[in-house]
C-alpha cells in the first residue's frame, strides 16, 4: 500500500510541478540565475559586472551583514570583540574605521 501511494503521489506532484513550470514565465531574478548556471562554458556577449569595494565596510555595515548570518543579538554581542581586535591591530587607534558613535 505504501509504494502504491508513493508512486501516485509523486506522479501527480511532479506532473503538476512540471506543468506549472512550463506554463508560467520566470521572474527576472530566476532568469538571471538561470543564465549564470546554464551553459557556463559558452562565451557570453556581455561580461558579468561585479561591484568592487573601494573601502573596508564600516562597523554598522559589518553588523548589518552579520545579523543576516548569526542573528541580531549575537551580532551586537560580537561588537566589543571586533573593536578590541581592531584596536590591537592598529595600535590603539581607529584609522580606517567609521564608528557609529
Amino acid at each position: 500500500m505504501l509504494p502504491h501511494s508513493l508512486f501516485w503521489s509523486m506522479l501527480f506532484n511532479l506532473g503538476t510541478f512540471i506543468a506549472c513550470s512550463l506554463l508560467s514565465e520566470p521572474s527576472e531574478g530566476v532568469a538571471e540565475q538561470a543564465v549564470k548556471f546554464v551553459d557556463v562554458f559558452e562565451a557570453r556577449e556581455e561580461p558579468v559586472r561585479r561591484k568592487r569595494m573601494s573601502r573596508a565596510p564600516a562597523i554598522v555595515e559589518f553588523i548589518d551583514l552579520m545579523t543576516k548570518f548569526i542573528g541580531e543579538k549575537q551580532a551586537h554581542a560580537a561588537y566589543p570583540s571586533i573593536l578590541a581586535t581592531r584596536r590591537s591591530m592598529s595600535g590603539g587607534a581607529f584609522p580606517s574605521m567609521n564608528c557609529p558613535f
